[in-house]
């Protein structure tokens, strides 16, 4: 297994204690940063409270807390801008349209493109900034939107990225620019995919399963959705995709999981409800079926190899 399909198959590896960073001195870059960017994009410092900073493969990650409600009118950054959620929700207006990010989820947001902020209290998000030397090399200059990313794809990014983050070693640069270029590179061509190559309505589910990801959908609905008989809907899918949408949405739900189970700040009952399964008891059972160990114990294994 390499080490890309290691990462995202949540396998943790130990950090090398000899590359982190001295506090102060993490504590001196990240402000030089945050005033640097900010003057870049004339918009105030960033909001809540900064907790951690690294710099890898061109791009700058920062870890952010807030704990009482911050908001910012609408502005626009020079960069192209990345957020993780990973406690509380994160929520934005992109032109007419608001956007509401929960745990385990991820936002992309092109330059230039104006939106207001808004974090409820106790959130804590990931940020990170893709800078000039990056975006040469990367496809992040188009403008097909912030919906681009399709749950699964964000999910394997989210637990791998913020993996590199926490565990920084000697690979890490490598890492995260593969990273940046698969996800950046899959955001661009999707919606091609979506268009010429496959019927429109296929297009028409794999967003609106994007957008009601927590829902408990049934094969009717989903099929009167996007006007086509279940038994087709079925047969294209597996057509098109090569796996059934059985197995698409069986994933989708415990990857989205596992990345929650990890972050350990939610108890298993939201987990449950935010990976779009029945109740605990139906995520206990999937994910040990699929992961080969109960939730709780997956908890407890990694988070003693987070620290």
């Amino acid at each position: 297994m390499t080490r890309v399909a290691s990462l995202c198959s949540m396998e943790h590896a130990t950090p090398v204690s000899n590359v982190r960073t001295d506090a102060r001195r993490t504590d001196r870059l990240c402000g030089i940063l945050v005033s640097r960017m900010s003057a870049e994009s004339k918009i105030p410092p960033p909001l809540g409270i900064v907790r951690k900073y690294n710099r890898l493969a061109g791009a700058v990650l920062v870890q952010h807390e807030y704990p009482v409600l911050a908001k910012r009118d609408r502005h626009s950054h020079s960069w192209f801008h990345i957020t993780i959620v990973q406690r509380g929700y994160y929520m934005r207006t992109h032109g007419s349209r608001e956007e509401v990010y929960a745990p385990g989820t991820l936002s992309l947001l092109p330059n230039e493109d104006e939106h207001t902020d808004k974090y409820l209290p106790g959130s804590r998000c990931l940020h990170v900034a893709v800078l000039d030397t990056v975006q040469k090399r990367l496809p992040v200059n188009d403008r097909t939107g912030s919906h681009c990313v399709s749950p699964l794809l964000g999910a394997h990014f989210c637990a791998a990225l913020l993996h590199e983050f926490e565990c920084c070693d000697t690979d890490s640069e490598l890492i995260v620019e593969l990273l940046l270029r698969d996800l950046l590179s899959a955001r661009a061509g999707l919606c091609e995919e979506r268009s010429a190559l496959r019927p429109s309505w296929l297009g028409r589910l794999l967003d609106y399963l994007d957008d009601t990801f927590p829902e408990p959908w049934t094969l009717n609905d989903l099929a009167a959705q996007v006007g086509v008989h279940p038994v087709y809907l079925c047969r294209s899918f597996r057509q098109h995709f090569h796996f059934t949408l059985g197995q698409y949405i069986r994933s989708l739900r415990v990857l989205r999981a596992r990345q929650l189970v990890v972050e350990g700040s939610i108890n298993l009952a939201e987990v449950a409800i935010l990976s779009g399964f029945a109740d605990q008891s139906h995520l206990q059972r999937e994910f040990k079926k699929a992961v080969g160990t109960s939730p709780g114990l997956y908890r407890r294994v990694n988070s003693r190899v987070r620290r």
